[in-house]
């Protein structure tokens, strides 16, 4: 299935590989406040406010029910952001941290909701009875990409639609995406993408018109990171798998050229 699809274990699809990121302290603390039969689950790296004050997080409350809350980094009383009867996951916050973007099935399907950091009634930016799945902000948090199914064979593609609301966007025609990474340093945007010689997931960027450069695509691509990066942002960092189905981190130049590895297999691997 595609990266973000429901599983046993993630009933909205939610969670990514390698998720934890630098937020693992704060939502362990998080966990206390969830009470007795809740599970409290991080978002990715994102849901750390870009000042590192606060943190958004899911909450699963089972049969399907899951909430998001916000609390303080440094410790106290959390603060229900988004809750109800439905299936509320996957927060990130916008780059200026005045709001919290989410996927949630509350009007049958799953969605791309947003809402005001400080609370309030949650608004769709997307409304269509095809899933969408894997939002991610734009860098100047103007506009979110995500893939749906919508119109794509025999996969999904990658849209973009605005902060604001409106009409979203079409922006590749491959139908075969599997995931989108945005960076919070660079205008650049990558996907994922089943293909390859050997119908492996393989990493490009996007460029103008939905073309797409490949960045690697020699095995299996299981994460990106945007926050492993070169300062200058001209190198990524992304989990492959090697032969013999060992783990590797290889270090990608963003604009295309050869990569080189880091560390051995299985060691330093991405969390």
């Amino acid at each position: 299935r595609p990266v973000g699809m429901a599983g046993p274990n993630d009933p909205l699809g939610l969670m990514r590989h390698g998720s934890r990121g630098r937020m693992g302290a704060a939502v362990a603390g998080a966990a206390l406040a969830g009470g007795a039969g809740v599970t409290v689950v991080a978002g990715r790296t994102e849901g750390a406010l870009p000042d590192g004050a606060r943190v958004v997080y899911q909450v699963i409350r089972g049969g399907g029910v899951s909430d998001l809350a916000v609390m303080p980094v440094a410790g106290g009383a959390p603060r229900a952001l988004v809750a109800g009867s439905a299936g509320n996951g996957a927060p990130r916050w916008a780059p200026d941290g005045t709001k919290v973007m989410f996927i949630s099935d509350r009007s049958g399907n799953n969605d791309v909701w947003v809402v005001d950091a400080a609370g309030g009634e949650p608004r769709h930016l997307t409304d269509w009875p095809t899933n969408e799945f894997m939002a991610d902000w734009s860098a100047d948090g103007a506009a979110v990409y995500f893939i749906s199914a919508r119109d794509a064979d025999p996969l999904f593609d990658l849209w973009q639609v605005p902060t604001s609301g409106g009409e979203p966007r079409r922006l590749t025609r491959v139908g075969t995406l599997q995931g989108v990474t945005t960076t919070r340093s660079s205008s650049d945007v990558f996907v994922q993408t089943l293909g390859g010689s050997e119908g492996q997931i393989v990493l490009s960027r996007l460029l103008p018109a939905g073309k797409l450069q490949t960045l690697w695509d020699r095995s299996n691509v299981l994460n990106v990171a945007p926050q492993y990066v070169m300062p200058s942002w001209d190198s990524i960092a992304v989990l492959v798998q090697r032969p013999a189905g060992a783990l590797g981190t290889m270090l990608l130049p963003t604009h295309g050229g050869a990569g080189r590895a880091m560390l051995g297999d299985n060691e330093g691997v991405m969390d």
